[in-house]
């Protein structure tokens, strides 16, 4: 699309209520997308611009475009480089609906992927999406093909929501009430998905049906209307429908004979309540629904524009219109100046107010030279040519004096009229040391005074004389060495000074009174600083703003002590060449330049362009010149007067950091702004991508960086428009990265990030840690024979004890085969001869089978393959169990150790001991306590083991203890034997014995533990 001129969106105006709307469109450059139709826009929660093209997915921050396109062996790549339509989502994600499925991204991180469709015929995949509508619960996805899909928040999956017969759908909107209005090319269809109800509203054009092949498109909300709805359609131009009759009542085409091959509408954007913006048969067109007028927005100043695709509202307004490879801006504003030289429309002429108030004077300049006067309605009521000259010459400064003359500045001296006379007279300078009374001219100023200085270049600084009728020349600084004294303008600094520019040899300030000079130089002010200026102006707050070709615009300040110093520059990135300025009554600045107007607001220090791009209509160069009262005036092709309350306003901005990449892996974002990066030694070379976020002023500012280690101090380093910063070998520790932009924004805008270079192995604790263990182990060394030698006791310990546990193997194995069978024949002999043998005999079988029974127990403590806790309670609890069966009053158990201590090994002396002293125990209680109950208690804790036997009898007198009972004394010589101790406590409710007694435990290499 080619853009030459600004236009009027005429259908706007409707009628005397409607403002008229000065509406520049500009093209926004946005590189890497030539060739690309743009069919969709939207814009993030950070202002970045998303553009979906049929050759990808693109983001744009004012300055750079990130491109995202498929990658087959990329599975979080975009599902498929056409695509439809782009949503922001509650969740602040923009989701991609395209022919391949649908993809979300996230704008701040960067982390994206698709979202699977879940198939009505079963399984999952992709699937076609030609639009996404966002719902309060979630996202609903229309398909061509397949029908509605819904996404709930919080799910993995689109899923079948819509009724079945609905399988291709165009796209649609979400109703207030939660209800769904789509189209499904023939009909616009309403659909409840809670009841499933669903209604169809076909289209019909008085009373006949719709032509072949035509189609709804898409559904639009009114913003204006709640009340109706629009659809886009291919071949039917745009629909509206009736939400309250249900009926269509409205169609606006270009041409009035409806088919497929044209009044195709593919997107469409309410500007107002009566006006909306169409991507039409590849054009922009205009409908006014009040008048029903429908224009083509094309003309003399504007070109035919190449395949317009969509329009889409920001935020603030402006329209954006995606064509062929480029999106155009388009911003309403009120207009922005009054013509006031409407029959005057030379490109040469300089304006200046008259000093009456009844209007303007103006110079025209090159062709048909003649001064001009004009009213305040501008009509021109005074013209005269300007006089002829022996040598040829230009006029392009005028001025009008407080006593009423005119005077105008030229190539070959200065020319005065008096109004009224109809004549021009030149006016005498005095002559320099050649006779020149003709110098050039720059410019004419009148000071607060009312004293008349002219600049008159290599004549220097020319003052009016009243009494002399002449100009004279006004000496230079006094002690300063200029090459060549040339005086380029002359203008107020304060009530007292002019401030006089010299060019390339700088700028003093000059006291009329006292005819002392300053010169505006300093130890930080270079003279090379000056070299291009063009025009040197103060600001009224004690500041100087020097106009360079070259170097931008600088500000000179005052340093304490003495001298000047350049406070701040501004340097656009196009580099104009600034040319003059003037300063309106807000104290604003009004810049000309070689890439058009600029304006400089010294109370927020923003520089503002002045382009279609920014609302103002201007697209050449344009002159400027100070009117009445604070007014300013420019030069559009005529002179106009300026609108007081233009006001650009600061650029919407804000910094971001796009990624981070330590070595060849990448960082993620969100962990860099929550301060929980941390990278390791070998990935220290760092690569931050940043920029600022913002569509018209992008490539406005420039950046700066600090870098603070460990909570250290840290500087600010330039980058200038660098938006890249690489960090080479960094050493470990903490670091924060200050990121800084200035630019059209009243504060700089800032982003800060944290992480960590994590130290090398050796520099971490635990490898700290492991040095000092080699270093003990050096010492563990030179001791190593010492331990040696307990070692070999140890194994021969282990030996013993291995041997020992043979033996005793070997011993309850003999004991069992040997000794126990022999004891078993002569029980079995006893109990044969039975009452043959008398008495003698049963006494013979009693202690053979009590023998046998011992003998047994033996046998089981000696073998070593009961040496757990587990198998001794279990042996415990079978004995109490058979000892039970024949007593005549209860006895009840209490076994256990800890679940971890099951397989814990325990010695055959304490197992021996704890059951005899166990067995002794309830044998005293059944024959001597006379209790109805016996509690037995036994808990084999890890270290130690405690018996308790406890009876509800008579008790006993220990000091009654009859002669040769040996019970008690067993009890305690057990106990004392193991390294424990036993407590027997008695009394009219029973008796109680409890030992305790230390275990000692043996491993499996015989060394205890």
């Amino acid at each position: 699309m080619r853009r030459t001129g600004a236009f009027l969106l005429a259908g706007i105006l409707g009628c005397a209520l409607h403002a008229q709307i000065v509406t520049p469109i500009a093209r926004l450059p946005v590189p890497g997308i030539d060739g690309a139709e743009v069919r969709c826009m939207v814009q993030d929660g950070f202002g970045a611009l998303w553009i979906g093209t049929d050759r990808g997915l693109h983001r744009f921050d004012g300055v750079l475009t990130e491109h995202y396109l498929n990658d087959p062996l990329d599975p979080s790549s975009i599902n498929d480089d056409a695509v439809f339509d782009l949503v922001l989502g509650h969740d602040s994600a923009i989701w991609v609906g395209t022919f391949g499925g649908v993809w979300r991204i996230d704008p701040l991180t960067g982390r994206r992927g698709r979202v699977l469709f879940e198939h009505r015929e079963g399984g999952t995949g992709d699937q076609e999406c030609v639009a996404l509508a966002v719902a309060s619960d979630g996202l609903w996805a229309f398909g061509n093909k397949w029908g509605l899909s819904f996404l709930h928040h919080g799910d993995s999956l689109f899923r079948p929501a819509g009724p079945p017969d609905a399988r291709a759908v165009m796209g649609g909107v979400v109703a207030d009430d939660g209800t769904l209005w789509f189209t499904d090319r023939r009909t616009l269809v309403h659909f409840d998905p809670r009841s499933g109800a669903l209604e169809r509203f076909p289209f019909t054009r008085e009373g006949a049906d719709v032509p072949p092949k035509t189609l709804l498109l898409r559904v639009v909300r009114d913003e204006h209307d709640p009340a109706k709805l629009w659809c886009t359609s291919w071949g039917l131009g745009l629909l509206r429908f009736d939400l309250a009759r249900r009926v269509f009542d409205g169609q606006w085409v270009v041409q009035r004979a409806l088919s497929d091959l044209h009044n195709i509408v593919r997107s469409a954007l309410p500007v107002d309540g009566r006006t909306w913006l169409l991507a039409m048969d590849g054009d922009l067109v205009e409908v006014d629904t009040f008048t029903d007028r429908v224009r083509t927005v094309r003309g003399e100043e504007v070109p035919p524009m190449a395949s317009i695709a969509s329009v889409h509202h920001l935020s603030n307004g402006t329209i954006l219109i995606g064509g062929s490879g480029e999106v155009d801006v388009l911003r309403p504003i009120r207009p922005p100046w009054e013509e006031l030289t409407r029959d005057v429309r030379d490109k040469s002429t300089w304006i200046t107010p008259s000093a009456l108030d009844d209007g303007y004077w103006l110079v025209r300049f090159y062709a048909d030279r003649a001064l001009m006067h004009v009213d305040t309605n501008g009509r021109t009521t005074f013209s005269a040519t300007l006089p002829e000259a022996e040598v040829p010459y230009e006029a392009f400064k005028v001025l009008q004096a407080r006593d009423g003359r005119v005077w105008l500045a030229t190539t070959r001296g200065l020319l005065m009229h008096v109004p009224g006379s109809g004549e021009m007279a030149w006016s005498a300078v005095e002559p320099d040391g050649m006779g020149n009374i003709h110098p050039l001219v720059h410019g004419v100023h009148e000071d607060k005074q009312g004293a008349l200085w002219a600049a008159g270049d290599r004549h220097g600084l020319l003052r009016w004389s009243p009494a002399k009728e002449r100009w004279d020349r006004v000496g230079p600084p006094v002690g300063h060495e200029f090459p060549k004294v040339d005086v380029i303008s002359v203008s107020d600094f304060d009530e007292e000074r002019l401030l006089v520019g010299f060019g390339a040899n700088g700028a003093a300030l000059f006291a009329p009174r006292t005819g002392a000079y300053e010169v505006v130089q300093g130890p930080m002010l270079n003279k090379a600083h000056f070299r291009t200026t063009m025009q040197v102006l103060a600001d009224g707050q004690g500041r100087i703003l020097v106009l360079t070709r070259s170097h931008g615009i600088l500000r000179l300040e005052r340093v304490p002590g003495g001298g000047w110093s350049i406070g701040r520059r501004w340097l656009p990135l196009e580099r104009p060449s600034f040319h003059a300025a003037v300063v309106d009554g807000r104290g604003r600045f009004w810049i000309e330049s070689s890439a058009g107007g600029y304006l400089l607001d010294p109370a927020t220090d923003i520089l503002h362009r002045l382009d279609p791009l920014h609302g103002v209509p201007v697209r050449s160069p344009m002159g400027v010149a100070a009117g009445h009262a604070g007014d300013v005036l420019v030069h559009v092709g005529r002179w106009a007067r300026m609108n007081r309350d233009l006001d650009p306003g600061p650029a919407d901005g804000r910094l971001m950091v796009r990624a981070m990449r330590a070595g060849q892996q990448q960082v993620d974002v969100l962990e860099l702004l929550t301060g929980k990066a941390q990278l390791p030694r070998r990935d220290n070379d760092l690569r931050v991508v940043f920029g600022v976020v913002s569509l018209f002023e992008g490539d406005a500012f420039t950046y700066a960086y600090r870098l603070v280690r460990d909570g250290g101090e840290g500087v600010w380093n330039d980058l200038g428009r660098q938006r890249m910063l690489d960090l080479v070998d960094m050493r470990p520790g903490a670091y924060r990265l200050e990121l800084r932009a200035v630019g059209p924004v009243p504060e700089p805008l800032t982003a800060i990030i944290t992480f960590a270079i994590l130290p090398p192995w050796w520099g971490t604790l635990w490898g700290r840690g492991l040095l000092l263990l080699l270093a003990v182990g050096i010492v563990i060394w030179t001791t190593r024979l010492i331990l040696l030698a307990r070692y070999r006791r140890q194994v021969r310990e282990l030996e013993r004890e291995r041997e020992l546990e043979k033996v005793r193997m070997r011993i309850a194995r003999d004991i069992h085969d040997g000794i126990g069978s022999g004891l078993t024949r002569i029980n079995i002999l006893a109990r044969q001869l039975g009452a043959q043998a008398g008495p003698q005999a049963e006494r013979i079988e009693a202690a053979s089978a009590e023998l046998v029974k011992e003998l047994g127990e033996i046998v089981w403590t000696v073998d070593p393959r009961n040496d757990d806790y587990g198998s001794f309670l279990a042996y415990v609890r079978s004995t109490l169990g058979r000892q039970a069966e024949h007593l005549p009053m209860a006895l009840t158990s209490d076994l256990r150790c800890a679940a971890e201590d099951n397989t814990r090994s325990i010695g055959p002396e304490v197992k021996r001991n704890i059951l005899l002293v166990l067995k002794e125990a309830v044998n005293n209680a059944v024959k001597h306590s006379k209790a109805r109950h016996i509690e037995v208690s036994l808990d084999l804790g890890h270290d130690e083991a405690r018996l308790i036997v406890r009876d509800d009898g008579t008790g006993f007198d220990p000091t009654a203890v009859r002669e040769g009972a040996n019970g008690l004394i067993n009890f305690r010589r057990r106990a004392e034997e193991l390294g424990g101790s036993v407590e027997v406590r008695t009394g009219a409710t029973g008796t109680t014995v409890e030992m305790r007694v230390p275990i000692v435990h043996v491993g499996a290499t015989g060394i205890g533990n």
